[in-house]
């Protein structure tokens, strides 16, 4: 089983939604109130990026491909994170500036045509900074040429500063455009939203998780609970369990995996057939790494599912972490079936948004003293 050390994405993260906006100055007055009405496009998990063509087929380039192609672990089918397509600032016209997540890269001591172009998208003030603090390389801005749009200028004094700086922080910026597709997929996935399920398992479970329309209550038991989109072709489930928190050991990886089996076995289980019940496909490990989630520890698990029988199965995601105000140590997860369907990425994005809209709702009680 692979394992990561933890990554504090939730501080880098947060500090770039401080950064001062007005460091940019991207286009005039006018540009911005003509581009006040115009909406972004773009399919989800789009990335246009913006750098001179020497860069891009360089070491900058390579290491940014790495960051957003990398492959989506627990997926049968290898899929890239992010679909990156690349232009040239010469090419940057109003067609492509309106695009929903556009990726500016550039270094400031760059003085030919192409590096002067790329400066006109600092102000003085901005470029003094990076002169002045090596570990200023990224701002963040939204709806510079259209509504809902998100941009990231990625920088450096030199090449060699904009490299390391990019290569020490590789999470944290996949990081920050997958939480902004999350939070896309939260403002539209939900429209409308299964109000009456949703309070029903607030009701029941003491935590609310919003769920769309199209999503059926599957099983709810005293610790359990089961939701699924059936549909002919993919089918979507979600599901949450949880039980009094005892140890910290319930974070080693193999704790999780035979939590799970146990969830499988005891709870998704279709006794009328041998062998049909939940476990984890073994012949591609799971993959663990600890995350911050809603600003709590967890460890997020990416891998297969099967049948026993190997009748079925398909990818899926899930969190452990632990409600210290209930002492409820949870274990939430969403999976998908879907044997006709090749690609799986963004399904799994869905997932993953409704996963992050888990919120606990229940009183505090006396918490149970861990093992140490």
């Amino acid at each position: 089983m692979k394992y990561s050390h933890p990554i504090l994405i939730r501080i880098i993260y947060f500090s770039l939604i401080i950064l001062s906006i007005s460091q940019l100055s991207a286009c005039s007055e006018q540009d911005k109130k003509d581009m006040a009405n115009v909406q972004s496009k773009g399919n989800i998990g789009e990335l246009i990026i913006i750098m001179d063509s020497v860069r891009w087929k360089g070491a900058i380039g390579d290491t940014l491909r790495n960051i957003f192609t990398t492959e989506v672990p627990g997926l049968l089918q290898s899929e890239p994170y992010f679909k990156l397509t690349y232009f040239h600032p010469n090419l940057f016209n109003n067609f492509i500036k309106t695009h929903r997540n556009l990726i500016f890269v550039t270094s400031l001591g760059d003085e030919s045509s192409t590096g002067q172009r790329m400066r006109q998208f600092f102000s003085q003030s901005a470029i003094d900074k990076v002169n002045q603090d090596s570990t200023f390389f990224m701002l963040p801005k939204q709806n510079e040429f259209a509504r809902n749009q998100h941009i990231l200028h990625l920088f450096g004094k030199t090449d060699k500063q904009l490299l390391a700086n990019l290569s020490r922080n590789k999470e944290a910026i996949r990081q920050y455009f997958n939480k902004i597709e999350l939070g896309r997929l939260n403002s539209n996935s939900f429209a409308p939203e299964n109000k009456e399920l949703t309070a029903q398992i607030s009701k029941e479970h003491n935590f609310t998780m919003r769920i769309p329309e199209n999503y059926a209550l599957a099983k709810s038991d005293s610790n359990f609970v089961w939701v699924t989109r059936p549909a002919k072709d993919l089918n979507m489930h979600v599901f949450v369990a949880y039980k009094p928190y005892t140890s910290k050991e319930v974070f080693e990886p193999e704790k999780i995996i035979a939590w799970r089996d146990t969830i499988g076995y005891n709870e998704m289980y279709n006794r009328k057939i041998t062998d049909s019940y939940m476990t984890y496909q073994d012949y591609i490990p799971p993959v663990f790494k600890n995350i911050s989630f809603n600003d709590r520890y967890a460890v997020e698990t990416r891998g297969l599912w099967r049948l026993k029988n190997n009748s079925r199965g398909g990818p899926f995601l899930s969190y452990t972490f632990v409600d210290e105000t209930t002492n409820r140590l949870y274990y939430i997860e969403g999976f998908l079936l879907g044997p006709g369907i090749d690609k799986k990425r963004e399904f799994m994005r869905q997932l993953e948004a409704i996963l992050w809209s888990f919120k606990p709702t229940g009183n505090p009680v006396t918490p149970a003293a861990p093992a140490s």
